[in-house]
């Protein structure tokens, strides 16, 4: 749909493709990151929240290692993606555990 808009905005040269290609990407990882922040589990955030953490502890902490795992499912077309990302999704929690 959007690609007949960006030749007509951008012409037939380079610069429509990247600008579209841009954009999908953009969409993609935009949504999967904010399914991945919903994603987080509730109870541990109102008990981070509980606990006395500051919005910023809570994105570090919380959110953005659940966020993780959607972003780099989205970012490689392999179907073990979702393994490896768990997998970063864990030792980014152990590293933010051993930080405090």
């Amino acid at each position: 749909m959007l690609a007949p808009l960006f030749l007509l905005w951008f012409g037939l040269g380079i610069w429509s493709k990247v600008a579209l290609a841009v954009t999908l990407v953009f969409f993609v990882m935009f949504f999967n990151t904010y399914q991945g922040v919903r994603d987080a589990d509730r109870v541990l955030i109102d008990n981070v929240r509980m606990l006395g953490a500051t919005e910023r502890q809570l994105m570090r902490h919380v959110l953005l290692p659940s966020a993780l795992s959607w972003i780099f499912s989205a970012s490689t077309p392999a179907s073990g993606s979702r393994w490896w990302a768990r997998l970063w999704e864990s030792i980014w929690a152990r590293l933010a555990a051993s930080a405090t």
